[in-house]
């Protein structure tokens, strides 16, 4: 069974709407999953904690919210109960692109290290 609750995270532009799902594991890892103008979809994972977050367009705009997002849940995952060393960036439809554009940022800049990164486009 897993315990979630609706966030809101600190985004560069202000507070950006999230579900954390905890589960029952001993510090799971971590997927942040990013969704663009869509409604976030309901994602159980029983090895990690899933933090879905909804960011509103245009692209510029999220992409600076899920950096933002990155670095805050890199520096907080330890708080939240899950292991940082485990972190996975993902996002679907739109978000896919604004995943892509974090982490090759994060890798860019060397901070925050992200162990995975996996994305998944749909078409309209």
């Amino acid at each position: 069974m897993t315990t979630s609750a609706d966030v809101h995270l600190r985004g560069a532009s202000g507070p950006v709407r999230a579900r954390a799902r905890w589960p029952v594991a001993d510090e799971p890892g971590v997927l942040l999953l990013f969704h663009v103008g869509e409604p976030c979809p309901h994602i159980v994972r029983p090895d990690v904690l899933v933090l879905e977050v909804c960011l509103d367009p245009p692209h510029e705009s999220a992409v600076r919210d899920a950096a933002a997002v990155l670095g805050w849940v890199a520096d907080h995952a330890a708080e939240l109960g899950a292991a940082p060393a485990r972190l996975t960036v993902a996002g679907r439809g739109a978000g896919a692109a604004v995943a892509a554009a974090v982490v090759r940022s994060a890798r860019a800049e060397g901070w925050p290290e992200v162990a995975l990164e996996t994305n998944e486009r749909t078409s309209k």
